[in-house]
């Protein structure tokens, strides 16, 4: 189950938790989540998503603006990375990688992917 609690010893930029993809065609895309914490900063409140794949000259900003819970948002970075990838023509996802903080674990994203590829807390 998700982690709600924010950390009270968030960094200076805020805690972040990476999402990273790996592709049958050797490509790579990294999400970042950057959970917002509610009023009193106990809980997360929300989720900014940002991504990019090595090469891209910046970093982009998903549904920006859009208040999302952590399991919505590795939902949608799944669901960009899928898209990135025929896009990008890298193919299907063969593998997910979970970094940083935990606020998204691993048995929340394979509840999103199903048994579609190995999830690994790194």
């Amino acid at each position: 189950m998700a982690n709600q609690q924010y950390p009270r010893d968030d960094h200076h930029n805020g805690p972040v938790q990476t999402l990273t993809f790996l592709y049958e065609g050797g490509g790579i895309i990294y999400f970042y989540l950057h959970p917002q914490p509610d009023r009193e900063r106990k809980l997360v409140a929300s989720v900014d998503i940002t991504y990019e794949m090595p090469g891209w000259p910046t970093i982009i900003e998903l549904a920006k603006g859009q208040p999302h819970t952590l399991v919505q948002a590795g939902a949608l970075a799944y669901t960009q990375a899928q898209t990135e990838g025929q896009v990008n023509k890298k193919g299907k996802i063969i593998e997910a990688w979970i970094d940083g903080r935990e606020f998204l674990t691993p048995e929340d994203l394979k509840d999103i992917v199903g048994n579609a590829f190995p999830v690994v807390l790194k």
